[in-house]
């Protein structure tokens, strides 16, 4: 009797376990399906954002080529150029709007009201699609080497093979002479060795009594197709004295307040570049009158000049010869956006928090040049 009672408890109890088991396993993959659905909600989500940032053109169509710039006026939110063949070509003053520092800045709170991302963080980054190191020397009297090393951004490994066209610009200045002169020289292309380095030297054909001052490369280096900008500088500290923006046809020029002099004097536009990835094209020399000084007086902290035209052009970089106070000396500097020897270009949007749940990435082109545009996303 006893064993037939034990025996009754003993199928009693794998009964039960067998049925705890058998509700117990859907429950299990009841959540796991659940968190399944939510992560692919999640990346739905994101790739919707992504798209609605690099294929949307945004309303008006060229809501980031009007100046003054009301970010009012803008009634829904893309980065796409309105070519009907643009598929992830972005419009390079609609990213200009991104930048914090332009003129005219479209704020992220904003951006995500029009994207309706309540109860969501993003962060939207541009990168270089390749690393490329660089160093700037005088060699002698008149030499001017340019060291570049060309690397992959993922693990550092050497790009062999790479193209290098480069267009130096120096300055220079004469003993006892309050008049610096400019040159421009543009070489041939070389390409990188196995190493992913190359060497450019270039005498410069000084006037007499002249001596080099400063130096800067405007490295054009294409990797199979992808294309990119560096501007290598003997003097890093001016390469961004001033910032530079693009309205459509018009440039805007705005002093960066560390480099306004103390005492402050006047800076002066002495010559225009556009650079379309083959040439230096001269758009204006400067005048010499007060249309062309700025400083921080009232009327002269910024300067604006109009080119019809260079939308169309649509120019990979801008380089501007400036004069410059304190001591009297004649800089370059180049822009839109950042054209220094850093990976990122800029970021957009707000501080990611430690639970980033969907990374994205995608190739981008911006005035003919590659980059990499990166979206991170979180719930708030």
């Amino acid at each position: 009797m006893n064993a037939t009672y034990d025996h009754l408890v003993a199928i009693v109890i794998v009964v039960a376990l067998f049925i705890g088991t058998v509700v117990a396993v859907p429950a299990t993959m009841s959540f796991n399906i659940s968190q399944s659905v939510d992560q692919q909600q999640m990346r739905n989500t994101a790739l919707n954002l992504f798209n609605a940032i690099l294929q949307g053109t945004g309303s008006p169509l060229n809501w980031g080529s009007k100046f003054p710039f009301d970010q009012n006026s803008v009634l829904t939110f893309g980065l796409a150029s309105s070519s009907p063949f643009s598929s992830y070509i972005l419009d390079s003053d609609k990213v200009q709007r991104l930048d914090p520092q332009s003129p005219g800045y479209i704020n992220y709170s904003y951006v995500k009201d029009l994207l309706k991302m309540q109860g969501y963080g993003f962060q939207f980054s541009l990168f270089r699609p390749f690393k490329v190191a660089h160093n700037i020397q005088f060699t002698g009297q008149s030499t001017v080497q340019v060291s570049v090393n060309v690397t992959r951004t993922e693990d550092g490994a050497p790009i062999p093979g790479s193209t290098v066209k480069t267009t130096i610009i120096v300055t220079a200045s004469k003993a006892n002479s309050d008049e610096p002169i400019f040159i421009i020289d543009e070489m041939p292309s070389k390409y990188t060795d196995l190493q992913g380095r190359c060497q450019i030297l270039e005498s410069v054909n000084l006037p007499t009594g002249y001596t080099l001052q400063r130096a800067v490369a405007i490295l054009h280096i294409t990797v199979t197709g992808m294309e990119t900008m560096v501007v290598a500088s003997k003097d890093e500290s001016v390469i961004e004295y001033l910032k530079i923006n693009t309205f459509g046809d018009d440039i805007t020029l705005t002093m960066r307040g560390e480099y306004m002099g103390s005492p402050p004097g006047a800076t002066w536009v002495e010559r225009v570049f556009a650079y379309d990835l083959q040439t230096l094209i001269t758009l204006y020399d400067g005048s010499g009158e007060n249309a062309d000084k700025i400083n921080n007086g009232y009327g002269y902290d910024y300067w604006t000049g109009s080119f019809p035209g260079l939308s169309t052009i649509d120019p990979a970089i801008l380089v501007l010869v400036l004069s410059v106070p304190n001591p009297r000396r004649l800089v370059v500097v180049a822009g839109p956006l950042s054209f220094g020897n850093q990976d990122k270009i800029f970021e957009f949007g707000g501080n990611p928090t430690a639970n980033i749940l969907t990374t994205m990435r995608r190739l981008v082109i911006i005035s003919g040049m590659t980059y990499v545009s990166e979206l991170l996303m979180w719930k708030e």
